[in-house]
């Protein structure tokens, strides 16, 4: 989650994904700069981790 405060809209939250050696990332979510958007950007990073690691799993055969 990242605070992107030069957009047209004015300040937002991000939410990004991209490989860990960080080269690309690509927002997934944009949520407004209040605190229930931060809280809503929260919920959606960790909905996204959460899924990666039931793929992970799955990958290993549970």
């Amino acid at each position: 989650m990242v605070r992107d405060e030069q957009t047209k809209q004015g300040p937002v939250f991000k939410v990004v994904v991209g490989l860990s050696d960080g080269s690309e990332v690509e927002a997934v979510a944009i949520l407004p700069d209040t605190s229930e958007g931060e809280a809503d950007a929260e919920v959606v990073g960790m909905a996204i981790l959460r899924t990666l690691e039931v793929i992970e799993a799955t990958g290993r055969g549970r």
